[in-house]
């Protein structure tokens, strides 16, 4: 991969296995933390991160 971002395009990216990786935030947070996906420029889209995040837990 030439970049974190073409990996990430292809479904790629790192969960570090730490039990808290920002301690006040959810396991859905904490998943998305710096990639936090929006329903607009300055909302973030809380349901469909859980939603995602249960989708990933059941696969597991």
């Amino acid at each position: 991969m030439p970049d974190p971002i073409a990996s990430q395009a292809l479904g790629i990216s790192v969960i570090f296995q730490k039990l808290n990786l920002i301690p006040n935030l959810t396991v859905s947070g904490n998943i998305f933390v710096g990639r936090e996906l929006r329903r607009s420029r300055f909302l973030i889209d809380d349901n469909q991160s859980r939603k995602l995040t249960g989708q990933g837990a059941e696969r597991v």
